[in-house]
């Protein structure tokens, strides 16, 4: 039996569509002194937002899921829409696009490139920020939560994304990825916790029905249940991760299998599960998650010993 999954057909060329027109409406409005039809543009950049939002939560509710159920990167895709349908927040998207592309202006001399053969996608995918060059055209993604960050900051991802060597940009561009106005805004990105419905489901075993039981025995029912995948992601020693800034744990698909113990499942997902309520600290610009509170919660897993001895036996 396949296990069950949410695809929306095209959806990253619909969104790479809205980019786009995004990057395309903001450059003109730079160039052309006269300013025309700014207000137009603007409600119709917004009615394509919505208009891909509603596709996705109709095939989404026709199929019995929700776009939780969707792959990671779609459901990115998903929550970067929800967010931008709201029309302040895409006032502020067009702000920075806007001021992104007036320092790349500036700095043209240094980093010779032409803005007529860029794209510039702020998005929310999981890079801070990335810049692709495919058949000789330049593609730099930036996550959406740097759109409030200071012009120092939009500065240095620009001079560093262009730059062939790591300098001292790089630092400047992790820490504000640490700061208190990042992770806020991340947050509001991400908004409220979406469950999954279908994507949870194994051959074997249900996650959500293994995430309640763990609930009640370890936690006293006070996890808000995260969206909870099979991962497909092929690693020889990773079993399980969490994703913080997409409510997301997932646990590898290898061990969604009948000769897989429901006790080395549970364990894994036991593990994730402790992140969600520790959460990530900081401390120094280092980011810390299997912290001493950390590791003592996690030896009182009921078997620990005995679900500590079936991973050496898996790997």
């Amino acid at each position: 039996m396949k296990k069950p999954t949410l695809r929306i057909p095209n959806l990253r060329t619909s969104a790479d569509k809205i980019h786009s027109s995004i990057y395309w409406f903001t450059f003109s409005k730079i160039s052309d002194n006269e300013h025309k039809s700014i207000e137009y543009e603007v409600s119709n950049l917004h009615a394509q937002i919505l208009s891909l939002l509603s596709i996705i939560n109709k095939h989404c509710t026709e199929r019995l899921g929700s776009p939780a159920d969707l792959s990671t990167s779609s459901f990115r895709i998903y929550l970067w829409l929800e967010y931008l349908s709201n029309q302040a927040h895409l006032a502020l998207h067009l702000s920075a696009l806007d001021e992104f592309l007036r320092i790349l202006t500036k700095q043209n001399k240094k980093t010779n490139i032409d803005p007529e053969i860029l794209l510039i996608k702020i998005n929310y995918s999981g890079y801070l920020y990335r810049r692709q060059i495919t058949q000789g055209k330049t593609t730099l993604q930036i996550n959406e939560a740097y759109i409030v960050a200071p012009l120092e900051v939009k500065k240095s991802i620009l001079s560093e994304a262009f730059s062939r060597h790591q300098s001292k940009h790089t630092s400047v561009i992790k820490a504000y990825s640490n700061n208190s106005n990042f992770q806020r805004l991340n947050k509001q990105i991400s908004g409220e916790p979406i469950a999954n419905l279908i994507s949870c489901r194994g051959e074997k075993y249900n996650l959500v029905i293994l995430f309640k039981k763990l609930n009640t025995e370890y936690f006293q029912d006070q996890l808000s249940q995260p969206r909870l995948v099979w991962s497909s992601r092929r690693s020889k020693r990773r079993l399980g991760y969490y994703h913080p800034e997409i409510n997301t744990i997932a646990v590898t698909k290898k061990l969604d299998d009948k000769k897989i113990p429901r006790l080395l499942v549970e364990y894994v997902l036991y593990h994730e599960m402790l992140h969600q309520h520790f959460g990530i600290k900081n401390h120094n610009g280092r980011r810390y998650a299997h912290t001493s509170a950390f590791r003592i919660a996690e030896r009182k897993f009921k078997h620990h010993q005995e679900a500590e001895n079936l991973i050496k036996l898996l790997h």
